[in-house]
């Protein structure tokens, strides 16, 4: 930015006209700045200047390119948990690194893939996933990049999607659920596996189901939260995307299960009110979702069932329920709160010999 240079106006007022550089043109343009006494002047072109300080096209770097775009999602796309995935790579991942501080027209193909060659995942995570996301969350940032013209070239179009095939969602059969119950000895960790069993909603959206989401006279309820992880705190948040707010139609044992659970909040002298937590903690807050994931190791363990089988098996097992019976899939895709049905269909609903029965049974009449 040019040095202003100072002149005083016959009204008596201080005048400075200065140069500064649009965030997202990267084009020079000027200004003047009036005030009443030189001080003031000062003042007002120092904010200026700091506001406009490292916005230049020829001066962003990684880091605060990436501050730029994710001010602008929150401002277009506020509350998704997307954002708050982006959050965490960039804390984790991105924050504090040499790519971070390299200026955006300056990261080449080599060094983009040096950067994913380097990532190493933190401790409890699934690396290869990560990595994946890393990729995508950097590919979209220099897409915008270019798209404004920050750049001449996006380094990641030329570089290869990190592999990563999600496990296989196991399905529990009735029996093995009735065995699952049979281990677990918490009452309301009971009815919380069945409900889970029953709805399709994912640990968190239960965790944070609320008494006002509760429409039982006319059979559904809302799921419009969640509990999640945010810096490493369980917070009351969004939900994963905008198609997982939604209303689940709940059949008559359903809502059986819902009000013996407000009974039992009730005798364990439990707050009740429309902001109280269906299925609460023992101090009357929230459940932190890793509690149930834990509750279904144990019982797992126990048990001997395979391993990938988890407290998410619960959610593939209606879905592949509902498939198996003939449920239109995108009332299936409706009640998981899927953004897509392929999303639906190729991970969540497993191919089971029942399917093909009802196939031959309709050949068989062709």
């Amino acid at each position: 930015m040019n040095k202003p240079k100072i002149k005083k106006r016959p009204d008596g007022r201080f005048e400075r006209k200065i140069t500064l550089y649009d965030g997202i043109t990267g084009e020079a343009f000027s200004k003047h700045v009036y005030a009443d006494t030189q001080v003031e002047l000062t003042e007002k072109i120092n904010k200026l200047m700091l506001k406009y300080s490292g916005l230049s096209r020829n001066v962003y770097s990684v880091g605060s390119f990436i501050d730029y775009y994710m001010k602008a999602r929150r401002e277009n796309d506020p509350g998704t948990s997307t954002l708050d995935t982006y959050d965490c790579l960039i804390k984790n991942y991105i924050a504090g690194t040499n790519f971070s501080r390299m200026k955006m027209d300056t990261v080449n193909v080599p060094a983009s893939r040096q950067f994913l060659l380097s990532f190493k995942p933190k401790a409890a995570v699934d690396g290869r996933r990560t990595k994946q996301m890393l990729y995508v969350f950097l590919k979209a940032v220099f897409h915008q990049a270019w798209k404004e013209k920050v750049i001449k070239e996006n380094p990641f179009d030329f570089i290869d999607k990190p592999k990563y095939e999600s496990k296989e969602r196991l399905t529990l059969t009735k029996e093995e659920f009735d065995i699952l119950l049979d281990a677990i000895p918490s009452q309301q960790m009971k009815r919380i596996f069945r409900f889970a069993r029953n709805t399709g909603m994912r640990r968190g959206e239960i965790c944070g189901l609320q008494i006002k989401d509760l429409r039982l006279d006319e059979n559904y309820i809302v799921v419009e939260r969640g509990i999640k992880v945010y810096n490493g705190q369980w917070i009351v948040g969004s939900l994963k995307t905008k198609s997982s707010i939604r209303a689940i139609a709940i059949p008559p044992v359903m809502k059986k299960l819902l009000q013996e659970q407000i009974s039992f909040n009730k005798e364990k002298n439990k707050k009740i009110n429309p902001d109280s937590f269906v299925f609460q903690s023992r101090t009357g807050g929230f459940l932190m979702p890793n509690s149930l994931s834990r509750a279904f190791c144990d019982a797992r363990k126990v048990l001997g069932f395979p391993d990938e089988m988890t407290f998410h098996s619960l959610r593939a097992t209606v879905a592949t329920y509902l498939a198996e019976n003939d449920i239109n899939p995108k009332k299936i895709q409706a009640k998981l709160g899927h953004s897509t049905v392929a999303m639906t269909l190729n991970k969540y609903v497993k191919h089971t010999p029942e399917m093909d029965k009802s196939t031959l049974d309709l050949l068989n009449k062709l």
